[in-house]
């Protein structure tokens, strides 16, 4: 029998989405592994317009899709302060999300910076689950 503690690994998903214009959106697409089902925990996300001085940074909003069942992680695209400040490092989720191998997330970005670029950076971190049987 294989010990619980080798069926699961850390891991960590990330996906880098470019917006050019001031207000403008854009979409990044994370195509997940197709090894093992992923349980996210925490989302965490970042801006290459944030600043070392501000704690609570708000320079894009994001909105999450599993474009495979359609189900959306909210109704509305919720600003970088809320969903993924660094100042509470992150946003800590209540219950695991699970994602099936395989599955394509959809990330629907809009610049709150006002300026000509920004490249958002967002991270899923949770554990990949090896156990098949036992989710």
């Amino acid at each position: 029998m294989i010990p619980n503690s080798l069926k699961q690994n850390l891991y960590f998903y990330s996906v880098v989405i470019p917006i050019t214009g001031a207000l403008a959106s854009a979409t990044g697409i994370l195509n997940m592994d197709s090894d093992a089902p992923f349980k996210m925990f925490r989302i965490l996300g970042t801006s290459d317009q944030d600043l070392d001085s501000d704690f609570q940074p708000n320079n894009f909003s994001v909105a999450i899709t599993d474009q495979g069942s359609g189900r959306r992680m909210m109704n509305l695209e919720i600003p970088q302060r809320l969903l993924c400040q660094p100042a509470n490092g992150g946003l800590i989720l209540p219950q695991p999300v699970l994602f099936s191998p395989n599955t394509t997330l959809n990330f629907s970005v809009t610049d709150l910076s006002g300026n000509a670029a920004n490249i958002v950076t967002i991270m899923l971190a949770g554990i990949k689950n090896y156990d098949f049987g036992n989710q």
